[in-house]
């Protein structure tokens, strides 16, 4: 009975959330978890309603999955967990949305000028450091691991050169998304009229997808550029939503045509669709296993912490040091749990499953506190680029591992140190 009811329950959050989400777009009144929690319910809610409409769920291959998104008491708490959650980040995005009204009202044409006056002081510099991704690429990159695109498939050797080069793409991807930005507001506020710059910036975006071979990056690109012509007000919340809807048919149909884990049939690209775009499977693993069965993913207590906390040690100099979460997690899904075997790839995972593993039952409420604070943090701040790496952030941390994006991690303890908490560049 329980197990029925918590689907009706998360039924309910659901379409409560999308309500709100549309109406915060169409009523002008957005703010951070405008964009978070589309994000959320496509990897963590879709696919517990896809799998019951289905009945289909990972591959038969991954026993251990399957063995836990079946059970029926890991589904029940779940479930009510994810509803909770749900409700909990709308109660904190209606606590939070008078400031947002407030901080538009008062703020946004000093974040317009903000844009503008870098934009304007650096325009020559700003173009030379976004096409430097290119040439970091042409001297240190291994050029025939780049001829093809999507490469990254599993057993393909990675060159050690593309993590730096993959972060010098980010970087480039939020400066181009920046550079439009920009040159919209100038339009509008100056009728100053770049926009045939564009159709380059837009080229050398798509230069750096290619580059990075992930999807993931698409995504991000989205996410930011539209984060800051939301936060600028280059463009009205109702526009954004038009625009956003269009984007995203034009994301699917780059999804299809991407080449990777396509198939011919529908059951074979659901399943793609389960291993690429759904976390709740490792959220479900880990109360399975970590809290239910007391089979735990790690070696110990805080393991994968650990490792955040000192990634940028050597390993030559700490042999015992532990590994990334996603290690663990991969090791576990094939029945070495606590393991730290290397496969040359990993699961994909996320700060609830690894809250769960890193601290039981008390992982379920630490995880979203640290999406509550990153938020609290955002709302309080008045400069558009901490409020946008803040979102992407939240947003980052529920579908990505924390060293995938280190650099932006990083990058935001330097704001929260430095106390950026106003429009800088004044």
């Amino acid at each position: 009975m329980l197990y029925l009811l918590s689907y009706f329950l998360l039924l309910g959050a659901t379409t409560y959330t999308v309500g709100y989400v549309v109406n915060s777009f169409v009523k002008n009144r957005t703010n951070g978890y405008s964009f978070f929690l589309p994000v959320f319910l496509l990897f963590y809610v879709v696919p517990i309603f896809g799998d019951l409409i289905t009945g289909l769920g990972f591959r038969e291959f991954y026993v251990q999955i399957n063995e836990a998104i079946e059970d029926s008491t890991t589904s029940t708490i779940y479930n009510t967990y994810v509803s909770c959650l749900l409700v909990f980040f709308i109660w904190h995005s209606k606590k939070l949305r008078a400031n947002y009204v407030k901080f538009y009202r008062d703020n946004v044409s000093k974040v317009a000028n903000s844009f503008l006056k870098i934009y304007k002081k650096y325009f020559t510099l700003l173009f030379v450091i976004l096409i430097a991704p290119i040439f970091i690429t042409l001297l240190l990159g291994d050029l025939s691991y780049y001829s093809v695109y999507s490469r990254m498939d599993r057993g393909d050797i990675v060159p050690d050169s593309h993590s730096f080069i993959s972060k010098a793409v980010l970087f480039g991807v939020i400066l181009g998304a920046f550079l439009i930005t920009s040159i919209i507001l100038d339009k509008r506020l100056y009728n100053r009229d770049r926009r045939f710059i564009i159709p380059f910036i837009f080229f050398f975006l798509f230069v750096f997808f290619w580059i990075h071979g992930k999807r993931s990056i698409v995504a991000n690109y989205i996410v930011i550029q539209f984060g800051f012509l939301l936060i600028s007000q280059a463009i009205s919340a109702k526009i954004i939503l038009r625009q956003l809807l269009a984007v995203l048919v034009i994301f699917v149909l780059f999804l299809i045509g991407y080449g990777k884990n396509i198939a011919d049939n529908a059951v074979d690209n659901y399943y793609s669709f389960r291993l690429d775009f759904t976390r709740d499977y490792g959220v479900k693993f880990a109360i399975y296993n970590d809290l239910l069965l007391e089979r735990y993913i790690l070696p110990y207590d805080w393991a994968s912490f650990l490792f955040n906390f000192t990634f940028y040690i050597p390993r030559e100099w700490w042999i015992d040091k532990p590994h990334p979460y996603a290690v663990y997690f991969t090791n576990s899904v094939f029945g070495n749990y606590g393991g730290s075997e290397s496969y040359g790839w990993g699961f994909t995972t996320s700060i609830f499953g690894e809250h769960i593993s890193n601290m039981g039952w008390i992982g379920l409420l630490t995880a979203p506190t640290l999406i509550y604070i990153v938020f609290k943090y955002e709302n309080k701040s008045t400069n558009p680029f901490f409020k946008l790496i803040s979102i992407l952030i939240a947003i980052l941390l529920i579908v990505l591992h924390p060293i995938a994006f280190v650099v932006l991690i990083l990058l935001y303890i330097i704001f929260l140190i430095k106390g950026e908490k106003r429009i800088i560049f004044r």
